[in-house]
């Protein structure tokens, strides 16, 4: 009977063990899934469409999606989590000098560079999570579908 017991109490540690580690992952993904919708709001916003108004939504909603990705899988993936913060910080810098710039062309070119480094250090954050993370599909319309 208490070998029983003994059993029936290693059975239960395993499996809460293993929603744990199941649930962080679930947790981390949904996190990162939200912030991949983020990015890419931000790199496909129409500025001239949505104004200003329209550029600090998606920045607050992106800076959201960033605290809760950032609080989840900061330690996990620290760097690229950072990188990408970093990137998304000088591209909302570029736009917000865009009327700065020398010209209309050194502006876009700007612009348009900040947000490529955007897109490279999503890119980079999604193959790191990719290979750690199961059946979690980090696309933008993957994300939306979940």
């Amino acid at each position: 009977m208490r070998s029983r017991i003994l059993i029936g109490v290693a059975v239960i540690a395993m499996v809460t063990v293993g929603c744990s580690d199941s649930d962080e992952e679930v947790a981390t993904c949904e996190a990162l899934q939200d912030l991949a919708v983020s990015v890419d709001d931000l790199l496909t916003l129409d500025v001239i469409a949505t104004g200003t108004d329209g550029l600090e939504s998606t920045v607050a909603d992106l800076d959201d999606a960033w605290t809760e990705a950032e609080a989840v899988a900061g330690d996990q993936f620290g760097p690229p989590v950072e990188a990408l913060y970093e990137t998304v910080g000088n591209a909302i810098s570029a736009v917000e000098s865009f009327s700065d710039s020398a010209s209309l062309e050194a502006g876009v070119t700007e612009v348009s560079a900040a947000f490529d480094d955007v897109g490279t250090a999503w890119a980079s954050l999604e193959e790191s999570a990719s290979a750690e993370l199961d059946d979690c599909d980090l696309s933008a319309s993957g994300s939306q579908e979940q």
